[in-house]
């Protein structure tokens, strides 16, 4: 065989939009982590979450994971309006479930405390 001076062996790939791939979509979740990722917004979340729970306290993995799934919802509601968007009615819901999520822990984490019998006047 006689080789062709000059001629390719294999072309190179096609590197064109047209020809690549269509990037995959990222879902809620993906979205969702970018955004919390960012600073201005994990400070944000740090004050709501403050805010909500108050100061810092031991707790376990569990709660501290449900807090910070609050709080970050809590504050991108919060910077909807603040960007434009009024809020719907499915973003008024959703934070009045995350209030009542958080009223149900809140119970189900704070002891209870026994009544103290009230002095008596005699």
């Amino acid at each position: 065989m006689t080789a062709v001076v000059g001629a390719e062996v294999a072309a190179p790939p096609i590197d064109t939009a047209e020809h690549r791939a269509p990037a995959p979509v990222p879902d809620d979740a993906q979205d969702f982590r970018r955004v919390v990722a960012s600073a201005a917004v994990a400070d944000r979340v740090g004050r709501v979450s403050e805010r909500l729970f108050g100061p810092e306290e031991p707790v376990s993995a569990r709660v501290q994971a449900w807090r910070g799934r609050v709080a970050a919802r809590a504050a991108l509601l919060e910077m909807l309006p603040a960007a434009g968007a009024r809020a719907t009615g499915a973003q008024s819901a959703a934070v009045l479930d995350l209030l009542r999520e958080r009223e149900a822990v809140w119970a189900a984490l704070t002891p209870a405390r026994p009544r103290r019998p009230r002095p008596q006047p005699w």
